[in-house]
C-alpha cells in the first residue's frame, strides 16, 4: 500500500477477543498481519505473511519510519545485521520480528557534551543511546514498513475503547 492511500485503511475498532475490524482498499493485501508495540526507547515489530507470494528482504533496502501527528517523519534505528534477520524472504506462513531503536535527538545530544570527557567516551556514551526522541503512542500518525524497496506496510494506532 502506498503512503498515499493509508487514509483508505480504517480501523473500525478494536477488541482482545475479536482483535481490529477495518476497512480498506483493494491495494491492501488483508494477508499480510502487522503489529508493532513500544517497549520503552524501542519499537518491537512482528510481520507475519499469510499471502501466496514471498516477501523480500534486505538488511540493506528494508526501512521503518514513524510519522507524528505534527507530520514529523523519523527513521527508525536497525539493529546489527547478525541481529537483523537471517530470511532473504518471508514466505507464506513465516513471520518475523525485529527490534529497532527510536532515534536520537543528534543536536542536543551533541549540545550536552561534558567538557571532562575524552572524545572516545563521549561517543561512548552518545552510541549507549542517551537523550533518544520521547515518543508515545498517542502522538504515533502511523508507522511505515518498506520491505526491500518493494512491499510497503501501513501500521496505524489501534482506537482506545471507552
Amino acid at each position: 500500500m502506498d503512503t498515499d492511500d493509508y487514509h483508505d485503511f480504517q480501523i473500525q475498532r478494536y477488541s482482545e477477543i475479536d482483535g481490529i475490524s477495518y476497512t480498506n482498499n483493494v491495494l491492501m493485501d488483508s494477508k499480510i498481519f502487522s503489529w508493532a508495540e513500544l517497549e520503552g526507547n524501542k519499537l518491537k515489530i512482528k510481520i507475519v505473511n499469510d499471502s501466496y507470494q514471498s516477501i523480500t528482504l534486505s538488511f540493506i533496502n528494508d526501512r521503518y519510519e514513524i510519522q507524528d501527528v505534527d507530520g514529523i517523519t523519523y527513521v527508525l534505528i536497525k539493529p546489527p545485521p547478525i541481529n537483523y534477520t537471517s530470511l532473504s524472504e518471508l514466505k507464506p506462513g513465516d513471520s518475523f520480528e525485529v527490534l529497532l531503536d527510536i532515534p536520537m535527538n543528534f543536536w542536543e545530544t551533541i549540545g550536552q557534551k561534558d567538557p571532562q570527557f575524552s572524545t572516545k567516551d563521549f561517543f561512548a556514551q552518545f552510541w549507549k543511546g542517551q537523550n533518544h526522541l520521547h515518543v508515545t503512542k498517542e502522538r504515533i500518525n502511523f508507522v511505515k514498513i518498506v520491505l526491500n524497496k518493494r512491499t510497503t506496510i501501513i501500521l496505524k494506532p489501534v482506537p482506545v475503547n471507552d
